[in-house]
């Protein structure tokens, strides 16, 4: 066979396990095989067990040669005599004889799982019974029966003295001088212990479902896929010539340096290197029912399972040392394939980027393994595995630079690898020019918006200082209209008769008159003040206040005044019944000085528009004043500034020797409270919680 490769067996072999003198055995079905001190190797199974020498093979049948149907396990003792576990016996192989081991009182051993000889040459077996115990052969007699601890399941002898056992609970046991001392290892539930391999330093490795673990200086030791193991189950371990560990696990055959195994038994939690060997390679991993791997003496490791045994050199190995060359296919974008030379200019818009590259190895082209990195993009290189695409499906527009790197089947990589270049070019919103634009764009919007911000501002601050002034210019028509005229007429009077100082009785009636004009002056200061300063409350008392005015009338002038309100009433904001209600006083007051009637009429109706009518019967009202008010006067202007200020329409219908009719219709939908205008904007006077003021 030529070496350096793992080979493989059809034999029906089982596990291996090596003795102490380093004999090999190997069987099929969880039987064991040796290789003899004559160079010939042993291998059991269901039914047979088959000896290999120089090319030929004898195979030792079931119900004919061998005196059993399942081989379970094999060892050679230092004497060079073959242990055979058969069924539910023990049996010695000596001079082309099978001789059966028996116990004293004739009862059968059982299932024989282990054979081991310690250094005082005893020989030990681990049987499954029942009872499954520790049971030392002398001779061809069982002369002793180890009921602590109880159900080992495998048994190998220790350099330093005494015996390592596997026991069912997958804790670890070690026997010396008739002492047991248990050592519980760290495992979930269920471990299970295929192999021992105990060393000179005293420690021992365990091969187990749960990765490779160990007891060493009273520390438990765990390898796993956490710190190396390509995949947790190993189902048998062999150390080779150079003290490197293999292991022979479901997914690989792998191999651990002595360096590594070293520092790992040192710190178990470091990361550690495995090399292996997979399918591609030869090996056939499976599950081996007993111990499954071992050394022969010419170095060669031997690893069996349920159905095959198969052979690796370790000394003649040869390593791959070529590293792969590396190729850039093409990079395909937007479904469309660009061939990698030079640098590339990529349409705009990729979301769907794909390179393909190649690594060329002519020995294992499927363990080729990849790196790539994207300048530009990645931080660190990408494992990639043995995948031969890189997928983009986020990139800017902009230059990039695509490496890739790739390593053989023995790990050697080619650092230099391939290179392509390639620039996405940016769609037309993705240019400088457009950016430039959108952030001019943005500055003179900005500027736009604080410079109408700045109008409204302007305007809104006018407006309040316009609505100021008209307000003060009303009230400076108030008291010119209600408070100058008699002060004008009361300044007359007195000159008038201060050139006649001889007409008492014209003077006392003058300073009476000018009482007279002085305290209506006086009272119509008054109201006008009160009447700048007074408000409706809260509620809606039209009504209420338009006939406390009336009431007024009446009082003061000889008129017979009636008042009516039709529709219900609705809420309405401060400010506009305030001015309904200062129009219709106004009219109201009017009528009963200037009109010269007898009756007067008010109505305030609630419907779709808030309507106040006054009329009277009086002498009416020159057009001329009507249009343009009455020279000095401004109630009539007064009135309408009121009216326009609310959104209202003023009308006034006069006729002379028919009365006057005036009329302040307002749109209810502008009356309620929800539609009112800002109060903040409104120069507004403290409102009086008792109604307008309507003077007495």
């Amino acid at each position: 066979m030529p070496a350096g490769k793992p080979y493989l067996f059809t034999s029906g072999a089982g596990s291996v396990l090596a003795s102490k003198v380093g004999s090999f055995l190997a069987s099929a079905e969880g039987a064991l095989g040796a290789r003899l001190r004559d160079g010939s190797i042993w291998t059991g199974g269901d039914g047979a067990l088959t000896h290999l020498r120089d090319g030929g093979v004898t195979c030792y049948r079931s119900g004919r040669e061998l005196p059993g149907s399942q081989v379970t396990s094999l060892f050679e003792d230092h004497a060079g005599r073959l242990w055979v576990g058969l069924d539910q016996g023990l049996w010695v192989y000596e001079g082309g004889r099978f001789l059966q081991v028996t116990r004293p009182d004739a009862r059968p051993i059982g299932l024989v799982t282990g054979i081991a000889e310690d250094t005082g040459r005893r020989i030990w077996i681990a049987a499954a019974g029942p009872p499954k115990i520790l049971m030392r052969v002398e001779g061809l007699m069982v002369r002793e029966d180890v009921l602590e601890p109880p159900m080992p399941r495998r048994v190998a002898p220790d350099p330093t003295g005494g015996l390592w056992l596997r026991l069912i609970s997958g804790d670890l046991a070690h026997v010396r001088d008739g002492q047991t001392v248990v050592h519980a290892l760290q495992h979930p539930g269920g471990a299970v212990i295929d192999q021992l391999l105990p060393e000179a330093d005293g420690s021992v490795i365990a091969a187990t479902n749960y990765g490779l673990m160990g007891w060493r200086n009273g520390k438990a030791l765990t390898l796993t896929q956490k710190n190396g193991l390509p995949c947790e189950q190993v189902f048998g371990i062999a150390f080779d010539r150079r003290g490197d560990l293999w292991l022979y696990m479901n997914c690989a055959l792998g191999v651990l340096a002595s360096a590594d195994l070293r520092d790992w038994k040192e710190n178990p939690d470091i990361a550690v290197t495995i090399r292996t060997f997979d399918a591609l390679d030869g090996v056939r991993p499976n599950a081996a029912l007993f111990v499954a791997g071992a050394q022969s003496p010419d170095g060669r490791l031997w690893f069996a399972n349920s159905s095959s045994l198969q052979v690796i050199d370790p000394d003649h190995l040869r390593r791959n040392t070529v590293p792969p060359p590396v190729y850039i296919e093409q990079v395909v974008a937007v479904r469309t394939a660009y061939p990698a030379q030079g640098v590339l200019r990529l349409p705009p818009l990729n979301r769907d980027l794909e390179i393909d590259y190649v690594g060329l190895s002519f020995v294992a082209p499927q363990k080729v393994r990849f790196r790539y990195r994207l300048d530009g993009r990645d931080d660190a290189w990408q494992e990639a595995g043995t995948r031969r695409q890189a997928f983009y499906n986020d990139l800017r527009p902009g230059t990039y630079r695509f490496r890739v790197i790739a390593s053989n089947n023995d790990g050697v990589w080619n650092e230099q690898g391939a290179v392509v270049g390639f620039v996405i070019l940016p769609a037309w919103y993705q240019t400088n020019w457009f950016l430039v634009l959108c952030v001019m764009t943005s500055v003179v919007a900005v500027w736009a918006l604080y410079q109408s911000r700045m109008r409204r501002v302007a305007q809104s601050l006018s407006a309040r200082f316009e609505e100021r002034l008209a307000e003060r210019t009303r009230v400076a028509r108030e008291i010119m209209t209600h408070c100058f005229k008699p002060c004008r007429a009361a300044r007359w009077s007195p000159m008038t008769h201060s050139n006649r100082p001889d007409d008492a009785a014209g003077m006392h009636r003058a300073m009476k008159q000018l009482s007279v004009w002085l305290g209506e002056a006086a009272q119509e200061g008054r109201e006008t003040v009160n009447a700048l300063r007074s408000s409706t409350t809260q509620r809606n008392d039209l009504a209420q206040a338009f006939r406390r005015a009336i009431e007024d009338c009446e009082r003061r002038n000889s008129i017979q005044a009636s008042f009516s309100v039709t529709g219900v009433a609705k809420e309405m904001h401060p400010v506009v019944r305030d001015e309904v209600y200062r129009i219709g006083y106004e009219a109201i007051r009017n009528a009963g000085r200037h009109s010269r009637g007898s009756r007067l009429e008010v109505g305030l109706s609630y419907s779709h528009d808030l309507t106040v009518r006054v009329a009277d019967n009086g002498i009416g009202i020159d057009p001329s004043v009507t249009d343009q008010g009455k020279n000095g006067h401004f109630g009539l202007q007064g009135m309408r500034e009121r009216a326009a200020r609310i959104g209202g329409k003023l009308l006034i219908v006069s006729s002379p020797n028919s009365g006057t009719e005036v009329t302040n219709r307002r749109s209810r939908r502008h009356c309620v409270r929800k539609i009112t205008c800002d109060p903040s904007e409104q120069d507004q006077e403290p409102v009086s919680p008792h109604g307008p003021h309507i003077p007495r």
